[in-house]
């Protein structure tokens, strides 16, 4: 059995290989013509498919239907139309290209003004470097045509600063209650003469400086690498 497709193939291959010698115009396709008198008249289609028993011819300017092998329909826009519907494409895009790039000045604009306010803003410059770094992060996220690279290149050596600042004010606060604890501890192993009473608390403040002695270390363990940058 021949295949739709096989089919469109031969009578396309028929068309191309026979003589036509009407001297009707060469855009004009009627009710009854035969599928080599379309071709002739309008080329090779885009594209075709059959629908039930009808064969459908598409092209830039319209369709034409078979059926038994002549035109029952055609939809075909004249060479006038067809450029104008191609010229109203062609604006219809152009506009849109117009109309997003005017929006791109238009957040541009936008974030450029934000961006100044948040720099001319006292209240804002003095916040923690921390905070300052993810607003401008979020500001770059909204909007990405606007540079904002070199404050937060600075908001983050800031943070960092402070972060390294704070780490060896730390590290100082947990090495002096290291001493204390140390101190503690060895006053708690030589408690003597006491109650029973004094000796269970000498021991029981002993067991509770010894695991916060362990805390501190691990504390200290942490921030060594950060105080040491």
């Amino acid at each position: 059995m021949m295949t739709p497709r096989r089919l469109i193939a031969l009578w396309l291959c028929a068309a191309l290989a026979r003589p036509f010698a009407s001297s009707a115009p060469a855009a004009e396709v009627r009710q009854g013509d035969s599928i080599e008198q379309v071709v002739r008249a309008l080329g090779e289609p885009k594209g075709a498919m059959t629908i039930g028993d009808r064969l459908v011819f598409t092209y830039a300017r319209g369709t034409v239907v078979f059926r038994d092998g002549a035109v029952i329909s055609a939809r075909i826009a004249s060479e006038a139309e067809a450029s104008e519907r191609v010229d109203k494409r062609d604006e219809a895009v152009a506009a849109r290209k117009a109309a997003e790039e005017a929006a791109r000045v238009k957040r541009m604009e936008a974030g450029q003004a934000e961006k100044a306010a948040m720099l001319a803003d006292k209240e804002f410059g003095q916040r923690p470097a921390e905070e300052r770094l993810a607003c401008w992060r979020t500001f770059r996220e909204k909007y990405r045509t606007v540079p904002v690279d070199a404050e937060i290149a600075a908001a983050e050596a800031e943070a960092k600063k402070t972060g390294d600042e704070a780490a060896v004010a730390e590290l100082e606060r947990i090495t002096n209650r290291i001493s204390q604890v140390e101190a503690a501890i060895e006053k708690a192993r030589n408690t003597t003469g006491v109650s029973r009473n004094g000796l269970l608390k000498a021991r029981a403040d002993l067991d509770r400086l010894r695991i916060e002695m362990d805390d501190l270390q691990r504390r200290r363990e942490e921030l060594e690498p950060a105080a040491a940058d």
